[in-house]
């Protein structure tokens, strides 16, 4: 496999721009689409917008990096609800509505989540301009690592229910939850032999759900597939800001990758947490501080409002992430 070191443009669903497209500090674009938009009946696909974007990519000469959201409201098929799973619930915090999901260790539901990804496969895997192909097998939310472990009581049933207690009533179990992981690295480095794989891995802050450590379960997963694939995973942080980047987890299993946290053009003071104070600075500014804290990345995705508004920052990222 190519090692693919740089930055690729970052949609966030919009179209894509030709000024991200002919920018050339950037070596390729990310593209995706939702499961549910993808597979709306199980087992009959619809490559429409992926197909489109591909092509798109491959008229400007960029590589592709190809997400398929499968976490979430917005990447959970209406089919998976009828599977023979338990279900996992929690409040949205972005509006406190309910989502509910199968847990991820369901053997129904991975080999639902595991013919997709063989699918997608066998229809993009021999395409030389598709490099990395990104996906998760614990993500609550959207491609992102979730596992919402609260012990907080939050008002859904059971009473005095927490999000921690549910995950143990409906059988969270470290082995399990290993497996889940493997079998999803399996499928994805199967599907796409000669790719490299982008997954976003994060803690399990419930000490009563992994007693050995928050990151215990992703060191065995990583282990696992840096002993049978090497340097094809890159273990990746979606949330790479001005503030800060890289965990020590991430540092700790190279080659690693990061996303934006959000765009610095667009959101400047989303891209300073906590608090969002900018001190100042300009949107360039920090722009250039996330580069800065993603260097050691092999790839880096700033959003595309950034690459096509802020040239002279993403410039200077590719002369850090190269």
């Amino acid at each position: 496999m190519t090692v693919i070191k740089g930055l690729f443009s970052f949609g966030a669903k919009q179209p894509l721009e030709q000024a991200a497209l002919d920018n050339p500090s950037v070596v390729g674009i990310s593209i995706g689409d939702a499961w549910p938009q993808l597979e709306q009946t199980q087992g009959h696909f619809d490559w429409t917008r992926l197909d489109g974007l591909v092509a798109q990519v491959k008229a400007a000469h960029k590589l592709v990096l190809m997400r398929i959201q499968t976490g979430g409201r917005e990447g959970k098929p209406d089919w998976l609800d009828g599977l023979a799973c338990e279900k996992f619930s929690w409040k949205d915090p972005k509006d406190g509505s309910v989502l509910t999901i199968p847990v991820f260790w369901c053997p129904e539901y991975l080999n639902a989540h595991k013919a997709m990804i063989a699918a997608v496969g066998a229809r993009y895997g021999n395409d030389p301009s598709v490099k990395v192909i990104a996906d998760n097998y614990a993500n609550g939310q959207t491609n992102d690592w979730a596992v919402p472990s609260s012990p907080a009581v939050d008002g859904l049933p059971p009473s005095g229910s927490s999000q921690e207690s549910r995950w143990i009533a409906a059988g969270w179990d470290h082995d399990k939850m290993v497996g889940a992981g493997k079998q999803t690295i399996d499928a994805l480095m199967t599907a796409f032999p000669d790719k490299a794989v982008y997954i976003a891995l994060g803690p399990v802050k419930s000490p009563k759900m992994e007693p050995k450590g928050e990151y215990a379960l992703n060191t065995e997963v990583v282990a696992y597939a840096r002993s049978k694939y090497g340097d094809r995973l890159i273990v990746g942080k979606n949330s790479c800001n001005g503030v800060t980047c890289l965990s020590d987890f991430q540092k700790a299993n190279p080659p690693f990758g990061a996303q934006a946290l959000w765009s610095a053009f667009k959101k400047p003071d989303e891209m300073m947490p906590p608090n969002g104070n900018t001190g100042g600075l300009t949107p360039d500014q920090i722009a250039r501080r996330m580069f800065d804290n993603a260097k050691g990345c092999r790839i880096v995705e700033p959003y595309q409002a950034d690459v096509v508004n802020l040239p002279a920052a993403v410039e200077y990222g590719a002369s850090i992430i190269k």
